[in-house]
């Protein structure tokens, strides 16, 4: 059993493990382990050889951290029921930031895509024999909050000069309204405008690569006619927005795009790069 399910780099996890039996046996190791892995695949370009296409494929799937806890050994388990108290200091992480947040050492934050993932779990283990072994597994979701803010980046676009974007930065924080001021040229018509928020994973292994993205949350808004002031739309996604991060073998980013509908076959689209990060509160 465990207090959360969302625990932060630093953090300590501490639960209960339970062992019930309705008959008596004994347990050579009773043991816990908190493990992270990082899996990911990626393809080169097809090649033709011996009359037949070629695609190669790299693969990896290693532990980020693994740490065992062993909690008995040699026990005895008449029946009933048994608790043993456990706790695990997570690493810390370190952040630098360049042109993007990199995730220099310790935990990469939760992360599930089409071409790569990083998964935690708590492992439990009564093991009676070398054949025999009761398991038990709880995911653990780990985030990397910001232990400082980024330099803020003021975002100022325009569509073709019929309609001009401003953000106050482009640190977008999970979980937390986002807020894109939009105005229209003076005399221009604009069907509607369209804001969507994308997720980008790129793994590299090898040189071998893998590209993927997938929308995450649209909406759209059908402009007042002759309005040219500035108008503010907030957009509160209804979905998780995977946190920003970046290690040898992968990166995962997230944009917004917004697109303007001038005609039926006119449409101008501008792409709002952001860093998604679980920021500290201000408040």
């Amino acid at each position: 059993m465990l207090p959360k399910e969302v625990y932060s780099h630093g953090e300590v996890i501490t639960g209960i493990l339970e062992v019930m039996t309705d008959k008596e046996f004994d347990s050579k190791v009773t043991s816990i382990t908190f493990n992270g892995r990082i899996k990911a695949t990626a393809k080169g370009v097809p090649i033709v050889s011996g009359g037949e296409m070629h695609t190669q494929i790299g693969e990896l799937d290693t532990n980020i951290v693994e740490s065992t806890i062993v909690l008995a050994e040699d026990k005895h388990y008449p029946e009933g029921k048994y608790t043993f108290n456990f706790s695990f200091e997570l690493p810390t992480s370190k952040h630098t930031f360049l042109e993007n947040l990199y995730i220099k050492s310790g935990l990469f934050p939760t992360h599930k895509g089409s071409a790569s993932s990083v998964e935690y779990m708590l492992y439990a283990a009564v093991e009676i024999s070398s054949l025999t072994t009761l398991k038990a597994q709880i995911p653990i979701t780990i985030i990397v909050p910001l232990d400082e803010y980024p330099k803020v980046v003021k975002n100022e676009k325009s569509l073709k000069d019929v309609v001009f974007l401003e953000t106050d930065s482009d640190l977008f924080c999970i979980g937390k309204p986002y807020e894109v001021r939009y105005r229209i040229k003076e005399g221009a018509k604009v069907k509607k405008i369209q804001f969507e928020f994308v997720n980008t994973e790129f793994v590299s292994l090898n040189r071998l690569g893998a590209i993927s993205s997938h929308s995450l949350y649209e909406t759209e808004i059908i402009p007042q006619e002759r309005v040219s002031e500035w108008q503010t739309i907030v957009l509160e996604p209804d979905v998780v927005i995977p946190q920003s991060f970046k290690c040898e073998v992968l990166e995962s980013t997230l944009q917004l795009n917004v697109t303007a509908e001038l005609g039926r076959f006119n449409k101008v689209q501008v792409k709002l790069h952001l860093l998604a990060h679980h920021c500290p509160d201000t408040e």
